[in-house]
């Protein structure tokens, strides 16, 4: 390693001193940790499961905080746990797609659209599962399911365009 001289202002300071560190890390230790995470941001983006790995790292704080919350209040939301997961896989997607060196935009293009419509629909099935759940894992089934009922029978319509479209049917 060459070593380095670094001029830290004090709120740069307070930042490292704020710090999760081990009793033996020293402020050069910290600073090494984060220009890795720094590389790593900028160099893990083209590739999908490190951009999993970041968006990850960045969503398990908020994880963290909402198990707290849920052990405090005695409760668990099954649609908040399993949105938090697929929000971070959807980023996770989108910006690996986009970044990617693929030869073929367009192509490119359409794997972007195909893989976030995926994922799209996944978060739809999580909600109306538990919007029609007589256990629905939430911290608010009776507000859900009135939030949910409201748009229920707009959404039913679509699905059965939808479904007429896809099996070859003329739209009415």
């Amino acid at each position: 390693m060459t070593p380095t001289s670094v001029r830290l202002d004090d709120d740069m300071l307070q930042f490292l001193a704020g710090m999760d560190r081990r009793p033996d890390e020293t402020n050069a230790d910290l600073i090494r940790k984060l220009m890795a995470e720094a590389r790593q941001m900028r160099e893990g983006f083209g590739d999908y499961p490190a951009a999993m790995r970041l968006f990850g790292g960045f969503a398990s704080r908020a994880d963290a905080e909402i198990k707290v919350l849920e052990d405090a209040a005695d409760q668990h939301s099954e649609l908040v746990a399993r949105a938090m997961n697929l929000m971070s896989d959807s980023f996770a997607f989108a910006i690996s797609t986009a970044v990617s060196s693929e030869a073929r935009p367009a192509e490119q293009l359409r794997k972007l659209e195909m893989g976030l419509a995926k994922r799209l629909m996944s978060m739809a099935e999580v909600l109306l599962q538990q919007a029609v759940s007589n256990y629905a894992s939430t911290y608010d089934p009776t507000g859900l399911e009135q939030s949910m009922r409201g748009r229920m029978a707009g959404l039913a319509k679509l699905a059965s365009i939808a479904s007429d479209v896809t099996n070859g049917e003329e739209r009415s």
